[in-house]
């Protein structure tokens, strides 16, 4: 570019091209519309070009490989924000990995599964004790009623652990004011939500999160109520055996 851009056409040319190249905050295209209002001079705008081409040349791409976590995402504004600590980050990296987003069945299918494993492990463990040791005897009430009250506990602890994930987020997109860490607990620091990113969570809350939320709540009940059985079960074979009832 070479002289004063007097041509409004050109202007708008040479904006659109440098806006396409262009993936720097700095020069925005905001920041560029000052630049042109300030300075149409061949050499200010040389700059604003070459700015552009360094930052999509490839040793640039190959730098961000290795730069830090990608800060200052659109929802709160703040480059000291990590993009991954932003709450619609953090609901899209929760779908992509919970049990939450399955049907109530198949929820409780995995959790049924892992109620089997632990209790067949843990009737395991206890028939061997009672197999090579002639000084204790554990009837079959106490060892099922056993495995099924470690089976159960394990099976509550997953469901409150889903369940956590779950309120954690729907919390974060409920909440106006949030908290972030930029490294660590040590530079942590509270920052208040745009009114636009405070209205857009509520809907994403209220579409996303609330009806996956109330399934996960169902299925963590229900694993509670087998645990309470369980527990029941326990206490009754235990302290039965312990008199000599049973």
């Amino acid at each position: 570019v070479n002289g004063f851009v007097s041509s409004p056409e050109k202007r708008m040319r040479l904006q659109k091209k440098y806006m396409a190249v262009s993936d720097d905050d700095e020069f925005s295209p905001e920041a560029f519309r000052r630049l042109q209002e300030r300075d149409f001079s061949g050499d200010a705008l040389k700059i604003a070009v070459q700015r552009a081409k360094e930052n999509n040349s490839p040793t640039k791409k190959k730098r961000e490989f290795s730069s830090p976590p990608p800060r200052g995402p659109v929802g709160m504004r703040d480059r000291r924000v990590q993009a991954a600590q932003e709450p619609r980050n953090e609901l899209n990296e929760l779908i992509e990995k919970s049990w939450g987003v399955l049907p109530i069945f198949q929820i409780l299918l995995r959790l049924s599964g892992i109620f089997f494993l632990f209790s067949l492990i843990t009737y395991g463990f206890v028939d061997n004790i009672d197999t090579y040791n002639e000084l204790l005897e554990i009837s079959i009430g106490r060892r099922i009623s056993l495995a099924a009250l470690i089976g159960a506990s394990a099976t509550l602890a997953s469901a409150f652990r889903l369940l956590g994930e779950w309120k954690y987020v729907a919390d974060r997109l409920t909440d106006t004011t949030l908290y972030f860490e930029e490294t660590g607990w040590a530079d942590g620091f509270n920052l208040q939500k745009p009114d636009e990113t405070a209205f857009r969570d509520l809907i994403l809350r209220d579409q996303e999160v609330s009806p996956r939320l109330a399934v996960v709540q169902q299925a963590f009940f229900l694993c509670l109520g087998s645990a309470s059985v369980s527990l029941a079960s326990f206490l009754f074979f235990w302290i039965s055996a312990s008199s000599g009832a049973v």
